[in-house]
């Protein structure tokens, strides 16, 4: 038996043929025709009509005729009804009537198209954190309405809340516990059904005021996100005592994912004192919704990711952080770019300095140069000069350590002074190839012969003393001169002193 005044409307279609006629009742009360019964309860039975003038739908609420018998109950039917007209909120089912016809007490309320979040529940199982907290607020939203209002509902429960198609949550059947408990009718199926989420205070039969719909509603939440309420037992009194004795599992060793600071919220609205819970519906709505704007925006873990409170936002500190760790990526290949571009300046230093050492041996070249000795081309017959005898001087040539030494190709002539002739019959055979003495000992040169036939005239300069002979090393070094070569500093001192000016 539904235990809501819409439970058995979700999708506010009323059954087939279900009129009035079937029900027992008229087929119009007052100004409402009606339509079919879509419910039942401890109070009566509930039926959805049409407002004849307004022309809208309606749902009617009828109170039982064993319960209109007492005075009490009526006037506290028709107070709560004064009261609840007072509360226009939208997470509130608005009272729009009360009146009485035939000995029958009827309300006229808002009629709720949607389903009891207690068959949503069913239906989908244990909710998304953010989707049942979203929910929740919106219950929460509707009771701190009704407190500041100073109306109780005494009987928050998931089959007390509709949620509509666009998502909107309207709670339901105010006053309604209170009304039963004055009359001695809290052993019905429907309050048995409401033992599952009443306050401590309440199953004490103690003083009830606002933190008791909060404990109710931290009830509800709870059974949203794990599936099941926190103390169920077949036994009413076990079930009582569980909720004024025993402390409630903790939501998170039942689903896995909830934030500790939503757990928290929850057990701190399950308090068994009403002194430690939140004192108003504001304060845990407030506490909710931090919840969700957290969530939401992710601050929480983007604080601790990037710490730059001078940023306007946490991901424009991450993107500020991303390329700022490039930068820095991209600044040390720059400060490493400098090594080639010292090595290429060290490179050119060194090549002007080996260009400038090039144009000094070139200088010095020059003027270590040789006087030239003009080979005219043989005669047929030799010519024999007469000179002196001392005069004579023998070809002698120092061979290299690794390869022969052959004379420039075409060595430029160098114009000296006029001497004397002086005769010298040399050998026109090629200078033998000789290999350098494995000690330290001085090479000898090969014996040139003198034949009558290949001895060309050699001028020599007379006028003044004859310079330094060379031998075959100034030649080897001259060689390398010549060719560009370069010279150590012994082979430059070698020439320097032994091999002309």
């Amino acid at each position: 038996m539904p235990d809501s005044i819409y439970a058995a409307s979700a999708g506010g279609r009323p059954e087939s043929g279900k009129r009035a006629v079937r029900t027992g009742m008229k087929e119009v009360i007052g100004n409402f025709r009606i339509l079919a019964k879509v419910g039942e309860g401890g109070m009566g039975n509930v039926f959805r009509g049409r407002d004849l003038m307004l022309e809208r739908d309606v749902a009617i609420k009828s109170l039982r005729p064993e319960l209109a018998c007492y005075g009490e109950v009526v006037e506290r039917f028709r107070t709560e009804a004064i009261a609840l007209a007072r509360l226009q909120h939208h997470n509130i089912a608005n009272v729009f009537s009360f009146f009485a016809e035939d000995g029958q007490y009827y309300m006229v309320m808002e009629f709720v198209d949607g389903e009891p979040l207690n068959r949503l529940a069913r239906r989908r199982g244990a909710l998304p954190w953010r989707e049942a907290v979203g929910l929740v607020v919106q219950a929460l939203q509707g009771l701190e309405h009704a407190h500041h209002a100073g109306v109780v509902h005494r009987d928050i429960k998931p089959s007390n809340m509709i949620v509509t198609a666009d998502g909107t949550l309207k709670l339901m059947d105010f006053g309604i516990a209170r009304i039963l408990e004055k009359v001695g009718l809290t052993r019905t199926g429907c309050v048995v059904g409401t033992l599952l989420y009443v306050s401590p205070e309440q199953a004490r039969g103690g003083d009830v005021d606002a933190r008791s719909d909060l404990y109710s509603v931290a009830v509800v939440l709870y059974e949203l996100l794990t599936g099941r309420v926190p103390f169920d037992s077949g036994s009413e009194f076990e079930l009582m005592r569980a909720h004024i004795e025993l402390p409630p599992p903790p939501p998170s060793g039942l689903v896995a994912g909830l934030p500790p600071a939503l757990e928290a919220v929850i057990l701190r609205a399950l308090a068994k004192s009403p002194a430690d819970r939140y004192q108003g519906a504001e304060a845990f709505r407030a506490e909710l919704e931090q919840l969700l704007a957290t969530a939401d925006s992710g601050d929480g873990a983007r604080t601790v990711l990037i710490d730059l409170p001078t940023l306007p936002s946490a991901p424009a500190a991450r993107r500020t952080a991303t390329h700022g760790a490039a930068g820095t990526a991209v600044a040390a290949p720059a400060a490493r770019s400098r090594v080639p571009l010292i090595l290429a300046v060290a490179v050119l230093v060194l090549g002007a300095a080996a260009y400038g050492g090039w144009r000094w041996l070139s200088s010095q070249t020059t003027e270590l140069a040789l006087p030239a000795v003009t080979v005219p081309p043989a005669p047929a017959e030799p010519v024999t000069t007469a000179a002196p005898a001392a005069a004579e001087v023998p070809v002698s040539v120092q061979p290299e350590a690794a390869a022969p030494v052959q004379p420039p190709a075409a060595p430029a002539p160098v114009e000296a002074a006029p001497a004397p002739p002086v005769a010298a019959a040399v050998a026109p055979a090629a200078v033998p190839e000789t290999k350098a003495p494995a000690r330290a000992e001085a090479p000898r040169p090969p014996r040139v012969e003198r034949t009558a036939q290949a001895a060309p005239p050699v001028t020599a300069p007379a006028a003044r003393s004859a310079p330094p002979q060379r031998d075959g090393r100034c030649a080897r070094l001259v060689q390398q001169l010549s060719l560009g070569e370069r010279l150590a500093e012994a082979d430059m001192a070698y020439l320097r002193v032994n091999c002309g000016n």
